[in-house]
């Protein structure tokens, strides 16, 4: 991954001497006492790199343009010019300190975009070598495209994100950004995106999911009393096994028998059809037992 360095912010405007904000290579801290422009520097770099206003301050009265020098990995300072209600950002290829009528390098909407090579978001990306990279959208593993702005937010921490009780890397403060947040750090630290994969069940999935479970929950409670009935089958054929020695010991009996006989005969034909109706049936619910965990397990 590419560096991109704050080198100045100055501010120019017709009749004005330039004003002039240094930035040191490495770390700079800007502190002073309140209402002396602090924050205004700071949201003047957030302008420069993208954002949509910049709200005036009786200070900069008679100022028009704002520039903003980056320093590339080779050395180069890429200058961004812009006015101070412009929603298009001016861009050279050479070090500019002064206002100038020569035609810019390129000139870019401020929006981004990711059809779009004509902004400052993608110009920027490109620079850093991370253009067309991914980060995380949000907790389900949809991914998104990363946008500058996601990394603008991390060039300037101010005051109350220092010492705020939160993370300066969760720079919205928002639960519902937190996994963005940290997927744009992730992509700082390693320069790799996130891959797309499936993604986790969100919350309406989740309730479906759920109810489908208790359908099934219950169909399953049908089966187990279903299969209780069929695991009497035991019992059936002890008492068929009673049946039929009474029906031998009837049968060895004198003549006045032989109606109780017939009797007996036609209550063993209605066990053994019950009993073979009851094997079908144990037979239907190990089956249906069967594509009820497979169900459960998917």
């Amino acid at each position: 991954m590419n560096r991109l360095t704050l080198v100045h912010l100055t501010f120019l405007g017709v009749g004005k001497p330039p004003a002039t904000v240094e930035f040191s290579p490495g770390l700079t801290a800007i502190y002073g006492a309140s209402e002396r422009g602090k924050s205004y520097v700071e949201k003047s770099v957030d302008y420069m790199l993208g954002a949509s206003e910049l709200k005036p301050i009786p200070e900069d009265q008679g100022y028009s343009r704002i520039l903003l020098g980056l320093r590339a990995d080779d050395g180069r300072v890429l200058p961004l010019s812009r006015g101070l209600a412009d929603s298009t950002i001016d861009v050279f290829n050479r070090d500019l300190r002064q206002l100038t009528t020569a035609p810019a390098d390129a000139t870019l909407s401020f929006k981004h975009s990711s059809t779009s090579q004509r902004n400052i978001s993608r110009y920027l990306l490109k620079a850093l070598g991370i253009d067309g990279l991914k980060i995380l959208r949000n907790s389900r593993g949809e991914v998104r495209l990363l946008n500058f702005r996601d990394l603008a937010r991390l060039s300037v921490i101010n005051d109350s994100r220092m010492g705020g009780e939160r993370s300066p890397v969760l720079t919205t403060g928002l639960p519902q950004n937190e996994t963005s947040e940290k997927s744009v750090l992730k992509l700082l630290l390693t320069g790799q995106d996130e891959p797309v994969g499936p993604t986790a069940p969100g919350t309406v999935e989740k309730k479906v999911g759920k109810g489908q479970v208790e359908i099934l929950d219950r169909l399953i409670d049908d089966a187990r009393e279903k299969l209780t009935i069929a695991a009497n089958q035991s019992e059936l054929r002890e008492q068929l096994a009673r049946l039929q020695s009474s029906l031998d010991t009837a049968t060895s009996r004198s003549g006045q028998l032989i109606a109780s006989r017939s009797a007996l005969l036609q209550r063993r034909r209605d066990l053994e059809a019950s009993d073979s109706a009851n094997q079908q049936r144990a037979s239907e619910v190990r089956q249906l037992l069967a594509r009820f965990a497979l169900l459960r397990e998917q």
